[in-house]
């Protein structure tokens, strides 16, 4: 079945009485309600919303007595998932912006292979430097790591 197209509300008058009309209807039926998460009150909320059909020219009351869908049960484990993905990420972004503005990474990443080479042969040269150096690398590698 090729559908009209339909973008105003003459488009949908010229269709009265056909399976097309009919099926758009309920379209907009199901655009009369939607599910918001409420994640303070852990629940979902069906809330009024008369945008689609506005759109097209109609009023919640041309479609009858319309009651909100069944809401969803609130999932609190996906909740709480989501909430721990988001705070890893806007740690892991943050710790990104402090390893861009940190200074022994900058030289290092500045450096050729070659010219890491001879910065390492010439500034390890007792345990203090050699455990500051790869603290530096562990930083870029744990940085890096999370990329992966």
């Amino acid at each position: 079945m090729t559908l009209p197209i339909i973008n105003t509300r003459a488009d949908m008058d010229d269709l009265i009485g056909t399976e097309e009309h009919d099926l758009f209807m309920q379209h907009l039926r199901g655009s009369l309600f939607r599910l918001v998460k409420n994640d303070v009150a852990q629940t979902w909320e069906a809330v009024e919303d008369d945008t689609t059909i506005g759109r097209f020219g109609f009023v919640r009351a041309d479609f009858g007595n319309v009651v909100a869908p069944a809401l969803p049960v609130y999932d609190v484990a996906a909740y709480e998932a989501e909430v721990a993905k988001k705070t890893q990420d806007e740690k892991d972004e943050a710790d990104v912006l402090a390893a861009r503005t940190h200074a022994k990474l900058i030289a290092l990443k500045n450096m050729t292979p070659d010219q890491v080479e001879a910065w390492c042969g010439a500034n390890i040269t007792n345990l203090a430097t050699a455990k500051d150096a790869l603290t530096t690398l562990a930083v870029c590698v744990a940085i890096l790591a999370r990329r992966l």
